[in-house]
């Protein structure tokens, strides 16, 4: 037979023609969502806090929903036995709660200004990322930081030819 390989974290991340930008997340962590894909009736329409995003396998962490138990080894610090821990979902699988009318909805991402927000499809309400999240970048005018025109093709190293 062939060389079997076991088990590997790289294996697990998703590639990166198939991975989502983080710049185009529709999720944040801290906002409520609904767990929206009919085919897992157990997990279905059952609401929670995301408490963790993780962009290399496109899921996100949802605290209430897919419950997992965990085999913990006891420590001096505390018990072992088994603990709760919550598993991760698929992003495609959980829809943004809006406010105004507690019901999952779609979303897509829109530029207002200099900011980045969300706007929920069917009621048109706006629903901002948490605070703390980056804002896009101007795409006019000149940053501090943008080398000068003039000086792009200036050598700054030396040392490299001699």
């Amino acid at each position: 037979g062939g060389l079997r390989r076991g088990w590997n974290a790289s294996r697990q991340k998703v590639p990166p023609r198939v991975r989502i930008l983080e710049a185009s997340w529709k999720f944040a962590v801290g906002d409520h969502v609904e767990f929206a894909n009919r085919a897992n009736e157990k997990l279905y329409r059952q609401r929670g806090k995301i408490i963790e995003i993780r962009p290399d396998e496109n899921r996100v962490v949802v605290d209430g929903i897919n419950p997992q138990k965990k085999l913990v080894r006891r420590t001096e610090e505390g018990e072992g036995g088994a603990k709760t821990i919550w598993g991760p979902v698929h992003y495609s699988n959980i829809a943004l709660i809006d406010p105004t009318t507690n019901q999952a909805m779609r979303s897509e991402l829109k530029t207002r200004g200099n900011k980045k927000v969300r706007v929920l499809k069917p009621s048109g309400y706006v629903l901002p990322f948490p605070k703390g999240q980056p804002l896009i970048r101007p795409s006019e005018g000149d940053s501090p930081f943008d080398t000068a025109a003039q000086h792009v093709h200036e050598i700054t190293y030396k040392g490299y030819d001699e």
